[in-house]
């Protein structure tokens, strides 16, 4: 399976696995020149940017491991030129950042999921 197509596949996951548990998706693979927001999504009164993090050969470092400060700034700056977007007048509603990571695992369902929520902290978050 080509690289692309096995991202979106895993984001697709991550998806189902967000919206079985409550959370309404307003946005997929938003991009800016800044990079990409794979999900966004409403929970409660919060708008949660995910980023989904997949990693297939345990040799390599795992999916959590992967996701380092410099991703991180990526996807803060993109969340702000998304606020900027959609809430440039308007008050801005609270945001976390939540990543999903996937490791593929030898066990029948093939794959470990976990949702790490507030995975990171973004403080001083500004509109572009």
């Amino acid at each position: 399976m080509k690289r692309s197509s096995s991202g979106a596949s895993w984001e697709r996951i991550a998806e189902i696995y967000l919206r079985e548990r409550g959370l309404d998706i307003v946005q997929r693979n938003f991009r800016t020149r800044r990079g990409e927001v794979d999900l966004i999504a409403k929970h409660r009164h919060d708008l949660v940017f995910v980023e989904v993090r997949a990693r297939s050969n345990p040799r390599y470092v795992s999916a959590i491991a992967s996701d380092d400060r410099r991703k991180q700034a990526r996807l803060v700056s993109t969340a702000a030129a998304f606020l900027g977007k959609y809430y440039g007048g308007a008050s801005q509603p609270m945001t976390r950042f939540d990543v999903i990571t996937i490791d593929e695992v030898s066990d029948p369902e093939g794959f470990r999921l976990r949702w790490l929520r507030n995975a990171f902290d973004a403080t001083g978050l500004q509109l572009a």
